[in-house]
Order: C-alpha cells, then structure tokens, then sequence
C-alpha cells in the first residue's frame, strides 16, 4: 500500500471532521457579526469535503459556488467568482506540479480581491501565502494548517483570527474511520478478510440541548451550537496564541496529540428537534446523516 494511497484513505475518512470545523468557523464568524447567512461562500476544490459543504451551506439557503478546475460539473463557476465572496475556504491538496497546481493558490496578487473578506484554511499550510497574510490588514484569516509545522510562524499565527493545531481532521469518528479504512484495505490486499458490506452507523442522541439549536436557528439561521458544542474553535486558539515562541514547536505538537475527544455533526440524531418547534425546517437537520 502506497503512502499516497495512505494519505488519500486518510482524507476520505476526515471528510465530515473537516466540513464541520469550517461550519464552526463560520459559526465563530456569525456570532462575532463578521458573516450572516445572506452572505456568499465561495468553496476551492469539489472533493469530498468541498461537495459536503456545498451541500450543507446549501440547505441552509446560504448562496455558494464552488470551483474545481479537475472537474465539468455544470454548476462549477471560475475562480474570479469565487474571490468575489465573502467567504473563501480552500479544500485542495498541495502540490507544485501539473496543469492546476495549489502552491499558493492564494497569493500577494489576490491582496485587492480578498479585501474586507474571509479566508479558511484547511488544506494544507502551502496553499495559502503567508506573505499575503501578514501583509493584508483587512484580511479575516482562520486557520488549522501552517507552513513549518510544528514550528509555524508565530507572527502568523498571532495576525489569524482563528489559529489552531492542525485538528480539523481529529474528531472521534474521522480517526476511527480513518483507521477502519486502513485496516480494510490492509484485509483486502492480503485477502484475510472477505468483502462486506459497511457496517450501519447508530445515531448519539444529542446531549448538548436541542433546544440551544431551536434558538440559534431562529436568531441567526444558522445551528452555531451544533458545531460549537463540539468544536469551540475560539478556546483552542486562545491556548495557542498564548504559547510563548520558545515553547511553540513543543506545545503545538502536544495540543495536536491530547486535541479534547470530539464527535462530528453527523453522529448525531436530530428528530425531536421539530418537537420543541414545528416551525423548523427538518429538511437540513434530516440531511445531515448523510453528509
């Protein structure tokens, strides 16, 4: 089995890890009165991650495009349209070569076009050009992923709204899929195993308070307790801002390995939900399973 292969196995298994972190950012975003539900998303790269948050900002009603110069769906839109957002978050993974390559997709020459708007960057550190970062002084950046790492730039890391450890992809289920794949592939390639089917997925009832969604819902029109109350992506940066320079390589390695155990937004049952409130649109809560 390949690294590449490996690493791809890894991705898949994250998918919804990471989809919710960038909902628990843009939850951050909203509550601070950064981004409303009226304004534009605009997703990099149509993979597994991107075509799950399309999907999931879409049954929220918040307008988004997304482009991806690999495929030909029709819905897929240029790039220009998507710096014309007012959110971007990139969903790539890093490579120097080839007709598309992502090293820093985003760049000093994009400086006018991110003016006053929001960037989230899950990818990988390369993506981004971190010259373009600390040289913008009307940019929102959040990030998860840095040049260097585990010694990223501690000035980058001061100048994101949002920093944190490379954890997007740590929940309960994206190590556990990610395991469970690599361990079936491994069956699969030494014929130990035979072919199964998966097994099915039980949902956790929801023990943060449905009703804290209710209301967020109606405040905002968007579920910030959904993501938050697993996720609260505010804390995690506070404690990494406030790691001294001498100390960064060391501590961003430990707040990685003991990241707070986490469960994504799909292990979750929502159906009573409609129970507190008739007037809730089940049609996104409903979707969630099968993001």
């Amino acid at each position: 089995m390949t690294k590449t292969l490996l690493g791809h196995m890894r991705l898949v298994a994250m998918h919804a890890s990471v989809t919710h972190y960038v909902m628990a950012a843009i939850g951050e975003l909203i509550q601070e009165g950064l981004f409303n539900v009226r304004q534009s998303v605009g997703i990099v790269g149509y993979g597994n991650i991107g075509k799950r948050l399309y999907q999931m900002l879409s049954a929220l009603n918040i307008p988004v495009y997304a482009h991806d110069p690999f495929l030909t769906d029709p819905f897929l839109v240029e790039m220009d349209k998507i710096l014309a957002c007012d959110l971007i978050t990139i969903h790539v993974p890093y490579s120097t070569e080839g007709a598309h390559p992502t090293r820093e997709l985003i760049n000093i020459s994009h400086a006018k076009d991110l003016k006053d708007k929001i960037l989230i960057n899950t990818s990988r550190g390369g993506v981004v050009s971190e010259a373009l970062v600390m040289e913008s002084h009307d940019l929102i950046y959040i990030a998860d992923v840095w040049l260097n790492e585990p010694t990223p730039s501690p000035a980058v890391i001061q100048k994101a709204f949002i920093a944190t450890p490379h954890i997007a992809g740590y929940s309960i289920e994206g190590k556990l899929n990610g395991t469970s794949m690599i361990a079936m592939e491994c069956a699969r390639v030494f014929k130990c195993i035979k072919e199964t089917s998966s097994l099915e997925n039980h949902s956790i009832e929801w023990p943060h308070g449905l009703e804290n969604i209710v209301r967020d819902m109606h405040a905002f029109g968007f579920p910030l307790a959904l993501f938050k109350s697993e996720l609260d992506l505010r804390s995690i940066s506070d404690t990494l801002k406030n790691i001294s320079v001498n100390e960064l390589a060391d501590r961003f390695k430990d707040l990685r390995v003991n990241h707070s155990p986490r469960h994504d937004f799909n292990a979750y049952s929502y159906q009573e939900i409609v129970d507190l409130d008739e007037s809730i649109n089940l049609t996104f809560f409903n979707s969630l399973k099968n993001l």
